[in-house]
């Protein structure tokens, strides 16, 4: 039997066609509509279609290069309905139970499949962070691209985002990885080639990051000096140049929190300029000591700043909708990429503050509407992927088209689709701290699989709607969307679809974090009967369902935390050089508050900064030094609680 085939499921043909003909060639076959299906002694599978069409599956080659007679370039539905017949056919439903690796692919055999050049291509790589992920479908994350090997022990399926799509030296460096990983449990990172020449370099451009970042810190950004805009130039130029991409955006960032706030932009936000400061901080100080994560991927080290993308199918998972700045709006739209198994993020402003339903005619690309953009899929041979996840739309005629969706996301990979909620908690334990996570967009924009919705609640006062869902795997998921006058009608359209009015409750996409008493989802869109944009979402033909209020809750220890951080931020904003005895009284409070919550190690840095802002005006080291301290701990404890 091929067992190749066997192991294709309909998530992994998706992978390599896409979900559409993955769907058609479903209908068709329990339609009857399906192929006969023959195998010779050498293991070839033919597929004979009613209208006469054949498609021939040999072993070894790929599906997309196996022949049809239909004349379709790359995977067609024959090649796709011959593949679901065959399992069917031999009564084997597709297991995603065995584990393997890629480490069994030796050197012939990688030259084998993929030629010697390509395999030397791959051997120079050098340098190069890759996170390898073991199980049915083992995977590899390299700085521009992920390789995902759909089939075990067979070259010929293994998939790749690149432009070339497979093939590639990307798949034999995934490869090569798998074998310098070793035996592993879970996810490991690891240089490929060692780390020698990642360690080094970048010292200079970071230190000289972290040096402004002092600054602003002792000055606080009311104070902040002209003529910084040049030195963040010339700062985050060198860390390009050292392919230092993280905290290149981390730079960049802080630089344009200070400008929104002397523009008085709505952009501004204190608590982002505080988190940017320890962030650089926390990066400096774990790149220049051993620990769990290599520096490169600390520091973000041989990140491709853009990637040009093969022709790839993003399927949208919704869109948000703000106000940043006076009159403007600026819109984001969540876009699924099945094979990488990642959300990409397309961000457009308009002028005018119009809102989001308003927002549908305009245009996010050339021929690409935003409101069939944000409720449909693309497909495009003019994409380019940036380091942070964001994308930009090339022009030119033919070269993107967007059709409709239903909603229907239950072939999106394991990565995207969330159907069991503790496994998905659990692994949020297993991520790097968030001051030290890649810094891209979206990372926790997923789909919940839902089971059942237990309950809905409005709070008229805070202009909020909660909900509590059981994903279908098991485990509840915490809903939580608040009014924004960008996305006028957004609750109502939540609020009907968690109370049945638009079908049964199939999906719901939003941006996932762990809170203190589990997983909780901000809603971008639902699909029950029909796919429900929120941002997007027309004023309601009728009154909103009555929802009762929320009942009492909250965790002391966010409080306590969310206050003492609170007050880090009012010092960055003032400057450390401002800080008064009302000040240092105040961190002695909230440490005493703390302590009195068991909370003994955080307490301690807020006592120990109170204690070195006495001496700021002679000696600001110290101060900013304990306030580092006191913002990295603030900040780990945040994410644990």
């Amino acid at each position: 039997m091929r067992a190749d085939l066997l192991a294709l499921t309909p998530e992994k043909l998706a992978a390599l066609a896409n979900a559409g003909l993955v769907k058609r060639a479903q209908r068709e076959l329990a339609r009857g509509q399906g192929p006969l299906v023959e195998e010779d002694a050498a293991g070839v599978v033919t597929g004979t279609f009613p209208d006469g069409v054949v498609a021939t599956l040999p072993p070894g080659v790929a599906l997309a290069d196996a022949p049809c007679s239909c004349g379709a370039v790359g995977a067609c539905r024959h090649r796709v309905a011959v593949a679901l017949a065959y399992a069917a056919l031999r009564a084997a439903a597709p297991t995603e139970a065995e584990r393997w690796s890629p480490a069994c692919f030796d050197d012939a055999a990688l030259e084998a499949a993929l030629g010697r050049r390509v395999v030397a291509r791959a051997r120079r790589l050098t340098g190069v962070v890759v996170t390898v992920v073991p199980g049915a479908t083992p995977e590899a994350a390299l700085p521009t691209c992920t390789v995902r090997f759909l089939v075990p022990r067979d070259l010929a399926y293994a998939r790749c985002d690149c432009a070339a799509g497979g093939g590639c030296e990307h798949v034999a460096a995934a490869a090569l990885a798998f074998r310098a990983a070793g035996p592993l449990d879970g996810p490991r990172t690891l240089t490929l080639g060692g780390e020698a020449e990642v360690a080094a370099a970048g010292a200079d451009p970071l230190a000289e990051a972290l040096a402004l970042a002092r600054e602003v810190l002792v000055d606080g950004v009311v104070e902040a000096r002209p003529g910084l805009e040049q030195r963040f130039a010339r700062a985050r130029r060198a860390l390009e140049g050292a392919g230092l991409l993280w905290p290149a955006l981390a730079l960049d960032e802080l630089s344009t929190q200070l400008a929104a706030y002397h523009r008085r932009s709505a952009r501004h936000r204190a608590a982002r300029v505080a988190a940017v400061l320890a962030e650089l901080a926390a990066r400096a100080r774990a790149a220049g000591r051993p620990g769990e994560l290599p520096r490169a991927v600390i520091l973000g080290q041989g990140e491709a700043p853009e990637t040009l993308l093969d022709r790839v199918r993003l399927v949208s998972l919704g869109a948000r909708v703000d106000v940043v700045e006076g009159d403007t709006t600026e819109v984001s739209v969540f876009l699924a990429d099945a094979d990488a198994g990642t959300v990409l993020v397309l961000e457009k402003q308009f002028a005018g503050a119009p809102a989001g339903p308003a927002l549908a005619g305009r245009s996010a690309a050339p021929g690409v509407r935003l409101g069939l953009l944000a409720q449909g899929q693309l497909v495009s041979k003019a994409v380019k992927r940036r380091a942070n996840r964001t994308l930009a739309l090339g022009s030119g005629a033919g070269r993107s088209a967007v059709s409709g969706q239903t909603g229907d996301w239950g072939l999106l990979p394991a990565t995207l689709l969330v159907t069991d909620a503790a496994a998905r908690e659990r692994a949020f334990a297993e991520r790097p701290p968030r001051l030290l996570a890649p810094r891209v967009l979206a990372e926790d924009v997923v789909v919940v699989a839902v089971g059942a919705v237990l309950d809905a609640r409005y709070a008229p006062g805070e202009q909020a709607l909660t909900a509590t869902i059981e994903a279908a795997g098991g485990g509840v998921v915490r809903l939580e969307r608040r009014h924004r006058a960008a996305a006028p009608h957004a609750l109502d359209a939540l609020a009907r679809a968690l109370t049945g009015d638009e079908g049964p409750l199939r999906f719901v996409s939003g941006a996932l974090r762990r809170g203190a008493e589990g997983l909780v989802l901000d809603p971008l869109a639902a699909a029950a009967d029909r796919l429900i944009v929120l941002a997007r979402a027309p004023a309601p033909a009728g009154p909103a369902p009555a929802l009762p209020p929320p009942a009492a809750g909250g965790s002391p220890h966010q409080a306590l935390v969310g206050a003492a951080a609170g007050a880090l931020e009012g010092l960055a904003h003032r400057g450390l050089a401002g800080a008064t005895p009302t000040d240092r009284a105040g961190l002695d409070g909230q440490a005493a508050r703390l302590e009195a919550a068991g909370l003994l190690e955080v307490a301690r840095r807020l006592r120990a900064l109170g204690a070195a802002l006495a001496g700021v005006q002679a000696d600001a080291g110290p101060a900013t030094a304990a306030w580092f301290d006191a913002a990295i701990r603030l900040d780990l404890l945040a994410e644990a609680l």
